[in-house]
């Protein structure tokens, strides 16, 4: 099956990124004593071995089926522990490489041309915000990010601003 050339341009790039950031992470393995990190860091090696197989699934010109995504196994283990600094700065890493992915995996969507191409990778785009989702967890059971919360006051009067024009609204119609 035939995809148009952007396609295949896009997902070339995002294979060369998959194939770097596999290596950089099997590094990271090496570094990680934290079982939690070391089990949702295994589930992102997992995910970027098996987007990296679709993709190519999607590029084979003898390819003549729907491709699917398989679901995401996301292991993560309910006893956090504690992290090493070095662990923590690796956690905040992994999780801003999870967020940019998603963000790469979404904008090429828009612009894929393909409608399984374009499924595919908005699916992608979603593990990868899981993936990012499981490392946030792990960051908020550390301690390891500090999170401001807006004031009562301020949050109150934005409510206010939006949620009774909206509510009249809603109720004329």
């Amino acid at each position: 099956m035939r995809i148009p050339a952007a396609d295949l341009g896009l997902m070339t790039e995002h294979l060369q990124s998959h194939k770097s950031e596999i290596n950089k992470l099997n590094l990271y393995r090496e570094l990680i004593t934290n079982p939690a990190l070391d089990a949702i860091l295994h589930s992102h090696l997992q995910m970027l071995h098996i987007h990296s197989s679709v993709m190519l699934e999607l590029i084979n010109p003898a390819r003549s089926t729907y491709v699917t995504l398989p679901a995401l196994q996301l292991s993560e283990q309910m006893n956090y522990g504690g992290l090493t600094q070095e662990e923590q700065e690796l956690l905040l890493e992994l999780r801003s490489t999870a967020k940019m992915m998603g963000n790469v995996n979404y904008q090429s969507a828009q612009m894929m041309q393909d409608s399984n191409v374009r499924h595919v990778h908005l699916q992608m785009a979603y593990q990868n915000s899981m993936l990012q989702d499981a490392y946030t967890r792990l960051l908020q059971h550390t301690e390891g990010e500090l999170i401001p919360l807006a004031d009562m006051t301020s949050q109150q009067a934005v409510y206010n601003k939006f949620y009774i024009p909206m509510r009249t609204r809603t109720s004329l119609g």
